[in-house]
């Protein structure tokens, strides 16, 4: 057969198949799918019923306790709350409620926290004292005389700190600067260094509100 004979052929096949197409009802289609569905619903439905009722399952939670003969108190019923309802269950024992007690924050060694008043001081360091360093944070407080006499305990800030910042004291030098007093019980307090001026040189130890510069989060 030649090519020419194959293409007249399924052309005449195509025109065929669309006259056909066309003669066909529209809603034809639709009523098959419709058909196949329904058929595949019945199917399921005798599945369904062939299956027959399934038990629920029953939660793994104990009956209701009894204690003395006397049962469980109904749903819908209450016990008085002082009377006789609650007496069926006297061979229980009650549960103490826990006790709060509060902290009392004036405890021994501590101060409960108040905004600091800033104060300034000026004088000749006396002593210096490395503190904490047996808690690897080595805090320097220096002991300062003023010029009328008193003497201060000012902390500064630690020692690699005050290294970094080239602020480092040593006896009988004289310092200035501006502190912090949180505590206002003791009658002659430690104050912290806000800044400290050092032969001219002034360095930066807390920031405004008394915060150290030198945490792990302001280095």
């Amino acid at each position: 057969m030649k090519p020419e004979q194959w293409i007249t052929s399924l052309g005449l096949i195509f025109i065929i198949g669309l006259i056909i197409g066309a003669l066909l009802p529209d809603n034809f289609w639709d009523r098959q799918h419709q058909g196949g569905r329904n058929g595949v619903g019945h199917r399921l439905a005798h599945v369904v019923q062939d299956a027959g009722p399934v038990d629920a399952p029953q939660a793994p939670y104990p009956q209701q306790p009894t204690v003395a003969g006397a049962a469980w108190p109904q749903t819908g019923t209450a016990p008085d709350a002082m009377g006789g309802g609650m007496q069926q269950f006297s061979g229980l024992a009650t549960a103490p409620a826990p006790q709060v007690q509060a902290r009392n924050i004036a405890a021994v060694g501590l101060i409960p926290f108040e905004a600091g008043t800033t104060r300034r001081y000026e004088g000749q360091v006396q002593q210096i004292t490395v503190r904490g360093a047996d808690l690897d944070w080595s805090q320097v407080h220096i002991l300062v005389a003023d010029p009328a006499g008193a003497a201060r305990e000012i902390s500064l800030a630690p020692d690699w700190y005050l290294l970094y910042m080239g602020c480092m004291v040593s006896q009988n030098t004289r310092v200035a600067g501006l502190a912090f007093q949180f505590d206002r019980v003791t009658s002659n307090p430690v104050l912290y260094a806000k800044d400290i001026v050092i032969s001219g040189r002034k360095c930066q130890l807390r920031n405004d509100e008394g915060l150290a510069l030198w945490s792990n989060q302001l280095r």
